[in-house]
């Protein structure tokens, strides 16, 4: 059964990803939203948001996997070469927006990729 989680940071993150062992797992790194726009402030992320709802409501909708919103927080805690989204080993996230599939060492698409319906499509093909 798909699921489709957003999350606020990095320790919800990997607190959801304690549960998530045993199935397909993709996660959206993305910019925080303003709650009063609902829009992102990393314009990159508004772009390709779109593009990639749309393609996980078509290749992924129908399958027993997690996709995971995650925001990476404002664009000052974004920033810190420090935050754990860049240092963990598991992600090493340089950019937003970022997609991976867990426990895929590679696979990932960023940027201007998210907006490619024919990336998306190869991207979420089981391997």
């Amino acid at each position: 059964m798909f699921s489709h989680l957003h999350l606020d940071g990095y320790e919800e993150l990997k607190a959801a990803l304690e549960n998530t062992k045993d199935r397909r797992t993709f996660i959206l790194f993305t910019g925080g939203k303003d709650p009063e726009t609902g829009k992102s402030w990393c314009p990159d992320c508004v772009t390709a948001e779109p593009h990639v709802e749309k393609a996980v409501a078509s290749e992924l909708s129908s399958t027993d996997c997690i996709f995971i919103t995650c925001f990476v927080g404002d664009p000052t805690y974004w920033k810190n070469k420090e935050n754990p989204f860049r240092t963990d080993e598991s992600f090493k996230v340089t950019c937003i927006p970022t997609m991976v599939e867990v426990g895929v060492k590679g696979k990932r698409l960023i940027d201007e990729q998210l907006c490619h319906a024919d990336l998306l499509k190869d991207f979420f093909e089981e391997d």
